[in-house]
Parts: C-alpha cells; structure tokens; sequence
C-alpha cells in the first residue's frame, strides 16, 4: 500500500496537509502540520525496521543465513576487520572487540529528535 503527502491548498495555518492512500484510495490523515507528518513517517520507517531487525535476530537464532552467502559468523568478521584495520585493533585483542558499541558508532540522541 503506498501513501501520498498531498498539500492542502487552502489549509489551516501549519495544517495544510493530508496523506492518501491508494490502498483504500481515501484520505487516511488530513490538516496535519509538518512535525506531525514528520513524526508518522519516521513512526512508519521505525517499524519497518524493527520487523526486518526482528526477522533477522530470529533466522540468526535458528542457525539460518539472513544474508544469505554474505552472512558472517563473529570469528570471521571478528578477522576480517582485523586484516581490513590493523592499526585499529593493534592495541586490542580479538576477544575485546565485543566490547565496542552501538553508542561508539551512532549517536542514537538524533534518532529522537524529530523537530529538526
């Protein structure tokens, strides 16, 4: 099902905007303002994400491919990052590399910050 953002010609202050749906081909949301319009989109991507970061968790758990032949264990990631970054793992062990984090990668603080 796709959605359109269509602009509301004569809308009401910030609320000029409506979303349609070819699904039902009908108006779904109507004199929403921009933070709104932001909000349900990134609502509507979230859990998309979530549903595929799911589905892989559980293929990974049952021991299947969720990239199918470019699905790596922890060992051959673990070495590939090694041999790709030397300089970087140096100092480290292997078995520290499980240490690194999502939050030393992504700064998940502008995730959230949807009024931008």
């Amino acid at each position: 099902m796709s959605r359109q953002i269509i602009r509301i010609p004569d809308g009401q202050g910030d609320y000029k905007w409506a979303l349609w749906s070819t699904g039902v081909d009908d108006f779904v949301g109507y004199f929403v303002d921009d933070a709104e319009l932001i909000r349900y989109h990134c609502a509507r991507a979230y859990e998309a994400e979530r549903e595929s970061v799911i589905k892989i968790i559980q293929a990974l758990e049952a021991d299947e491919k969720p990239y199918h032949q470019f699905t790596l264990t922890w060992d051959e990631a673990s070495q590939r990052a090694y041999e790709c970054h030397p300089e970087q793992y140096e100092v480290m062990h292997k078995e520290d590399i499980a240490y690194l984090h999502v939050e030393d990668v992504l700064n998940t603080e502008d995730l959230y910050d949807l009024d931008d």
